[in-house]
């Protein structure tokens, strides 16, 4: 009869296994916008079609947060 302790361990190797493999199957992102030269693209192929899953529709319109620039005043010479 297999331990309790045997099976446990079996199992946390095989699903360690499997999230390995798995992670090691996308294209690295390990920087900001991809890479050194900020490129922001991938060989990665996306499935299509793309779908919207979500859209933010905020209460308010934005606005700003601080005043507009004064005016500055005209010069005598026009």
């Amino acid at each position: 009869m297999i331990s309790t302790r045997f099976r446990q361990l079996t199992v946390f190797v095989f699903v360690e296994q499997v999230l390995l493999v798995s992670a090691g199957t996308a294209a690295d992102w390990p920087t900001y916008r991809h890479d050194n030269a900020r490129t922001g693209s991938t060989s990665e192929l996306l499935a299509t079609p793309l779908a919207l899953d979500w859209v933010y529709v905020p209460v308010h319109p934005p606005r700003p947060a601080w005043p507009r620039p004064a005016q500055r005043p005209r010069s005598l010479s026009e």
